[in-house]
């Protein structure tokens, strides 16, 4: 799977200490599962048929002239058969953080936080499947149905670079973990986890 997150956040700080909160959209996707079943008339074989006797004119004995006759019946083939999907969520975040270390223009911060995701969009695509020889075709969808909202975990380890007083640069190495499994129970009951980078710029407001 691949997520993309984009979000607008307001920060609160109070000496070396910060809350964040916000709203965003994130972008996911994953494979669509199509199962494919379907019959096609095909060869199963082959026999020898007695096309011509003739007799050797030398032995007396008679000679068999024999063709290739090709057997066919019925077969019926399975394959899968993966689409590209994408889900969109609405994401509300609360972070809290605390400034641990800090060096002329850099300094670095522990952040662990909680971010509802809500389900608002969903593209997925059909499989797409054709065979002219095939005389019965049955497509199954088999991809797991996603729950209509989760709560993530995540937390990790910040570096802000000052630009300027009030401009600051921010890279962050995540770690994330849903609290609850992203599909239905009827396919999955493991919760994801996730490892990623945020980045994005700060800009401050008021006093410095």
């Amino acid at each position: 799977n691949f997520n993309l997150n984009t979000d607008l956040s307001i920060r609160y700080e109070k000496n070396d200490w910060y809350l964040e909160s916000g709203i965003g959209l994130g972008i996911t996707h994953n494979n669509g599962i199509f199962d494919v079943n379907y019959a096609q008339y095909d060869s199963i074989g082959y026999y020898y048929k007695v096309d011509q006797v003739t007799i050797n004119e030398t032995t007396g004995k008679p000679v068999l002239h024999t063709v290739t006759e090709n057997v066919y019946d019925t077969l019926f083939y399975n394959q899968n058969i993966n689409t590209r999907n994408s889900y969109t969520y609405l994401r509300i975040p609360l972070y809290a953080g605390i400034e641990v270390q800090s060096y002329r223009r850099l300094s670095v911060y522990l952040r662990a936080g909680i971010t509802y995701n809500i389900l608002i969009s969903s593209n997925e695509k059909q499989a797409e499947f054709e065979n002219s020889n095939a005389t019965w075709i049955e497509i199954n969808d088999q991809t797991p149905q996603r729950i209509q909202s989760n709560f993530a975990l995540s937390g990790g380890l910040g570096f802000n670079y000052r630009l300027s007083r009030n401009v600051l640069l921010v890279a962050e190495p995540t770690g994330s973990y849903w609290a609850k499994p992203v599909y239905q129970r009827t396919y999955s009951v493991k919760s994801p986890w996730a490892l990623g980078l945020r980045t994005g710029i700060i800009f401050k407001f008021g006093k410095p």
